[in-house]
């Protein structure tokens, strides 16, 4: 009896045990996918938590200028499409021109922050170029041959993908022949790496990617756990994964060189085979904040002077209500008032207009020039007649002679009248 007491009690505790095992890795497994929680760690291993780790990578809040920003841009539904080349084109040179339209935002960067809204361009799997301008092709050259593929991702202006079906577009074409790499299978989940890409010189840095399912739904969702889907996010030797589909800011990058790789995977944890689903980056991070970027993740820059990265008008609006009103003094002093009548009109509406020219001016001063010649003239001749008609002789002095004085002032002599017989 006893023995079987014995047994029945190490059943009972086994029983227990492995109750406790169970629940256990029930836990552990519902702990491996949350939206921005650290809770894989390894690389090869998702057995700890990055808690336990020396890194002191973090994930934060996204920075509230970008916040406020974001605010007002909720209503841009971009849709980009891809013009040239057309699908499974094979080309006959190593270059190509890559047309482009995009509808429901305003593509532009700003001259001064040098930022704005912009479709991301990947080629293949190489890191995106900023496209601000489609009014022009874009040039590829020196293509290796064989399959390539170029993806379009309409952008906010600090690189944030837009989320919404339409804002994402992809061709695959060929190169003088048609080869199995950089092809992606269109039956297929397809991840592309958009951001971090490049040098930063401040934090949080932002990790953000694109998600294409197979679902055809008019609106996509951004639980990517409601289609089977995670990403594992490997920074330096450290893993993490996310359920949802939105930008994630992380801060403890280490000065210098940071690897960042993204791969997407199915429900047990396996990665999913497809072109670009795994995308490794190397990223430079030197802390000095000197950037436009840099500025605006850290707040230095205002609300108002950052909306000139959202409006394409902002800058010349407020160029315009900075200008200083012009003001016209329209008082006349004495000395002057002689001169400034002839050149200034005074309107009905009481505003003074300056004549462009002086000619009415110069027209004034030549007639009066004129007058004042011809009026001493006048007078010379006037002195001369008089004294002409001075030295003429008295009537008295006349013999049987009268003298009369036209008005004209020439001088007629009349003859005496003869007295008839």
């Amino acid at each position: 009896m006893i023995g079987l007491k014995v047994s029945g009690l190490k059943y009972r505790l086994f029983s227990m045990k492995t109750i406790c095992c169970y629940f256990l890795a029930i836990a552990l497994s519902f702990s491996l996918i949350g939206c921005g929680k650290f809770n894989a760690t390894t690389k090869d291993s998702y057995s700890s938590s990055l808690a336990d780790r020396s890194s002191q990578l973090s994930e934060v809040t996204p920075p509230k200028l970008i916040r406020d920003l974001a605010q007002s841009l909720k209503s841009y539904n971009p849709q980009v499409k891809i013009i040239t080349p057309k699908l499974g084109k094979t080309l006959e040179t190593t270059s190509t021109n890559i047309e482009l339209s995009v509808t429901d935002l305003p593509l532009f960067k700003d001259q001064k922050l040098g930022l704005g809204f912009n479709l991301h361009l990947i080629l293949d799997n190489e890191p995106y170029i900023p496209i601000y301008n489609v009014e022009e092709p874009i040039k590829l050259e020196d293509l290796t041959p064989g399959t390539h593929t170029v993806r379009v991702i309409a952008c906010l202006p600090w690189h944030e993908s837009f989320k919404n079906k339409g804002a994402y577009a992809e061709t695959t074409f060929n190169v003088l022949t048609a080869t199995e790499d950089n092809y992606p299978d269109p039956n297929t989940p397809l991840l592309t790496y958009s951001s971090p890409t490049g040098n930063y010189s401040a934090e949080p840095i932002m990790l953000d990617f694109y998600l294409k399912t197979v679902s055809q739904k008019k609106s996509q969702s951004t639980d990517i756990g409601s289609n089977s889907l995670g990403i594992k996010v490997t920074v330096n030797d450290q893993s993490f994964m996310l359920d949802r589909w939105q930008p994630v800011y992380l801060k403890g990058f280490k000065k210098g060189n940071n690897l960042v790789e993204l791969t997407l995977l199915d429900s047990e944890g396996k990665e999913i085979k497809n072109s670009f689903n795994n995308t490794v980056r190397i990223i430079t991070y030197k802390p000095d904040a000197s950037d436009s970027l840099a500025k605006i993740v850290t707040n230095q820059i205002s609300f108002e002077q950052a909306k000139a990265i959202i409006d394409p008008e902002y800058s010349n609006k407020l160029a315009k209500d900075s200008a200083p009103e012009t003001k016209i003094d329209n008082t006349l002093s004495t000395e002057d008032s002689s001169l400034k009548a002839k050149d200034i009109k005074i309107e009905e509406s009481n505003n003074i207009k300056v004549e462009e020219s002086n000619e009415p001016v110069i027209e004034e001063l030549e007639t009066e020039a004129i007058e004042k010649a011809e009026k001493s003239v006048s007078d010379q001749e006037s002195e001369k007649i008089k004294s002409e008609v001075e030295a003429l002789p008295k009537l008295q002095d006349l013999d049987n002679t009268e003298s009369k004085v036209d008005i004209s002032g020439e001088t007629v002599i009349e003859q005496p009248e003869i007295e008839k017989e």
